[in-house]
């Protein structure tokens, strides 16, 4: 195999992966993409400031998923639809949890996040491991307790 410049590197980068999501609940659907590099360094960023289990900070875990629909929820064009501030984290939190949480886990299953493979989770394990699930729902399709809302 050769052995890639700069260019070469930047010319072959795929492009970010889309996907509509139906959000009956919204009447309509919303289209996300993969988080790029540097969105996922972020939302690495933010869960070790939320931390895990019960010495977590409960001020940063609040409006994740929020957060993860803000970063990669976009127009027809590519553009993003949400700005990251407060108003619009809080905004989002307020609407419907499972139309929240289902957009949130797309975007974790195209940008590589975690896992696809629907299985039975133990939620005591996630919460014990910075590599467990930041959401989710358990195998029988109900909302964990433990997930991040």
């Amino acid at each position: 195999m050769p052995v890639l410049n700069r260019e070469a590197i930047f010319a072959a980068l795929p492009k970010l992966k889309q996907e509509d999501v139906d959000c009956p609940e919204w009447g309509g659907s919303v289209r996300v993409r993969e988080l790029t590099a540097a969105q996922r360094e972020e939302m690495q960023i933010l869960m070790t400031k939320a931390g895990f289990g019960e010495n977590g900070n409960q001020d940063w875990r609040r409006g994740m998923n929020a957060r993860l629909v803000i970063m990669a929820a976009i127009d027809e064009n590519g553009q993003p639809i949400f700005e990251m501030d407060d108003a619009t984290v809080k905004q989002l939190s307020a609407s419907s949890g499972d139309t929240v949480l289902n957009l949130a886990q797309k975007i974790q299953e195209i940008s590589g996040l975690f896992p696809t493979e629907k299985k039975k989770i133990d939620p005591a394990a996630d919460l014990q491991s910075p590599a467990g699930p930041l959401i989710g729902h358990d195998g029988d399709g109900d909302a964990r307790q433990d997930a991040v809302q």
